[in-house]
């Protein structure tokens, strides 16, 4: 019985328990932080929901033995989801904050995940007194929302099926 065992006993809790919330709650946060235009609390959820996303991989090769490596099953699942080997770069970036990257095959570092812009409006009122208003915010790069909600569904239909089916 799944609901008994701790969040991390098996690959269906670990999605229902850990993955499935932590993305919801990273969706949540893009909707509800709108004032916040450094979007730190946003990156914070969005951080959790991209690394549990790409250990889910680990947590579904796990869930039985298997006569292929983790590096061919990784690779036959991300071959087969593409939006997978997506995640795979965005979490390794902003989980190592600096990839080692090859001239032919260039990744991407924390840092390109997102932009901050700053944009300065100076003016003058009416009365001749100088106005200047400073705005910044936070884009997401590389599709990284995108990459997530597609990850997400991914994710979520494979938990989905776990519930169909029985436990691994």
């Amino acid at each position: 019985m799944n609901a008994i065992k701790p969040a991390f006993a098996n690959v269906h809790n670990f999605l229902h328990f850990i993955l499935l919330p932590n993305c919801i709650e990273s969706f949540d946060a893009q909707e509800q932080n709108t004032n916040d235009t450094t979007r730190r609390d946003e990156h914070r959820h969005m951080f959790n929901a991209v690394v549990g996303l790409d250990s889910a991989v680990d947590h579904a090769f796990s869930a039985k033995p298997r006569k292929i490596s983790f590096e061919r099953y990784r690779d036959e699942l991300i071959a087969r989801e593409p939006v997978l080997g997506k995640l795979r770069e965005v979490a390794n970036a902003l989980k190592h904050c600096v990839t080692r990257d090859t001239p032919a095959k260039p990744r991407p570092n924390a840092a390109d995940v997102s932009q901050l812009t700053i944009n300065v409006d100076v003016g003058l009122s009416e009365g001749g007194t100088l106005i200047t208003k400073v705005d910044l915010t936070t884009e997401f790069l590389l599709d990284a929302k995108k990459t997530v909600e597609e990850a997400f569904r991914f994710w979520l239909a494979y938990a989905q099926k776990l519930d169909t089916d029985g436990p691994v």
